[in-house]
């Protein structure tokens, strides 16, 4: 013990750098007693500051791929209620036209105008209708 202590002051004042004054204080109170050297805490070092970077860079890469997959989910999802929701409107209407058709009265003076609209509403309806069925096709 008082070979590697004695060891340890002539290097300290061999070089009065900040380095090996660090260095020579670690060896002089090391409490296990071990041998000490700079070169390989320095290498300890790096290899456990480089495997914490490329763990980082993987856990980065990794979260952004799941965080993309999960938008581009979450969209369709989203596109998909979206279409639903205007097929369902479209459906109503057209429904709500169907059972206005057969409540149209033949004696009414205003029958020809009032088919006519209803014609068109039904139009309408038809086309959103058709224009959900080819998005859906499309998408699928």
């Amino acid at each position: 013990m008082n070979a590697n202590r004695k060891r340890c002051k002539e290097a300290a004042m061999e070089s009065p750098s900040a380095v090996a004054l660090l260095a020579s204080y670690i060896c002089l109170y090391n409490p296990l007693n071990v041998d000490w050297n700079l070169k390989h805490e320095l290498i300890k070092g790096l290899i456990s500051g480089a495997s914490g970077v490329v763990l980082l860079a993987l856990t980065w890469l990794i979260g952004q791929r799941l965080s993309y997959q999960w938008s581009v989910r979450q969209k369709r999802r989203e596109l998909q209620l979206a279409s639903l929701q205007q097929f369902y409107g479209a459906y109503g209407e057209f429904f709500a036209i169907w059972k206005l058709w057969n409540r149209l009265d033949d004696q009414d003076a205003m029958r020809a105008e009032r088919r006519w609209e209803l014609l068109k509403r039904s139009a309408a309806a038809e086309a959103t209708i058709e224009g959900t069925l080819v998005k859906l096709s499309v998408e699928l």
